[in-house]
């Protein structure tokens, strides 16, 4: 029993002394800050509007017992409706689970490269696409920009968080065992789709909802470019990017291609950076001539397990 628990101890000591538990740990940490500073300072800014803002016509509401006020619970589930709120999630449970199985990293279910993988290319859509199409658009209609609080919130979910995930699974993680990128993509990249299909149809379902029955258009969908209702006008109730006149089924297929393209390009990517690291430490020893002997065979033992 005494040595149970020295082992247990030992253990636990080395686990506190490897730099990448508390990489994992402080990551999740991170997301879960930003998470919390963006929905408290949300929280705050509607509790303090008043009639004439915006923001109290959106989610002002009438009791039963007839006084007026905020719809907190309605601002709470379009607010977990949003693609970035939810690849967060995702990442933090991913960082906070590989921490606190360090010892099982690449050999648990959620550190193997697959899920790794595609929590890493769901965060990197978030980051791509809010960096690229939403902050210029926000930025463009904006007359204020942004203040320091909601830059600095919106910058660790967009942006420093994905980055830190990218850089663990393709570089610090422990490697399990994983075949090239040609046979990885051809039999994988329909699983790196999943995620974003279901969020579009529930973002189709949810905001068909709300614009039949009538709800701000602001709060219909999550995003402009899944509203296919937009006329491609621009004006405060529509939201596309000044100066371009495109409807809303258009930009709903240009996003759709952009994260096909995203989902599979990026798990490509990090399979193709994961797999010649893995090599590299399984394989130094391997003469050049004997590389491509060895990738085939590791790869016809993939494709059996794809059978």
């Amino acid at each position: 029993m005494f040595k149970t628990k020295w082992i247990d101890s030992w253990e636990a000591e080395s686990k506190l002394r490897d730099w990448r538990f508390w990489y994992k740990l402080l990551a999740g940490i991170l997301v879960l800050i930003g998470i919390t500073m963006n929905l408290s300072v949300e929280l705050i800014s509607l509790s303090d509007s008043t009639p004439e803002d915006l923001r109290w016509s959106v989610w002002h509401t009438t009791y039963g017992s007839g006084e007026t006020g905020i719809d907190y619970a309605g601002y709470l589930g379009n607010f977990f409706s949003y693609f970035t709120i939810q690849t967060n999630i995702l990442v933090a449970i991913w960082f906070f689970a590989a921490a606190f199985s360090h010892k099982q990293e690449g050999l648990n279910f959620i550190t193997k490269s697959k899920i790794s993988y595609a929590v890493a290319t769901y965060i990197t859509i978030t980051c791509l696409i809010y960096n690229f199409l939403l902050l210029p658009t926000t930025l463009s209609m904006s007359k204020t920009g942004m203040d320091a609080l909601t830059w600095t919130h919106q910058q660790i979910l967009h942006t420093v968080v994905p980055i830190l995930m990218v850089l663990y699974v393709c570089f610090f993680i422990k490697r399990d065992k994983t075949p090239t990128t040609k046979v990885f993509i051809k039999n994988n990249w329909w699983i790196y789709m999943i995620y974003p299909l279901l969020y579009g149809v529930f973002a189709l379902i949810r905001g068909e909802m709300r614009y039949i029955s009538d709800k701000p258009v602001s709060t219909q969908y999550p995003y402009f470019f899944l509203n296919i209702h937009l006329n491609g006008k621009y004006g405060p109730d529509d939201y596309p990017i000044p100066g371009l006149s495109i409807p809303g089924w258009a930009w709903f297929l240009i996003a759709m291609s952009l994260v096909t393209f995203i989902a599979i390009g990026f798990s490509a990517i990090f399979n193709k950076i994961y797999f010649e690291m893995w090599f590299k430490d399984n394989y130094k020893d391997t003469l050049k001539k004997d590389k491509a002997k060895v990738i085939r065979e590791i790869n016809k033992e993939f494709i059996k397990q794809y059978k």
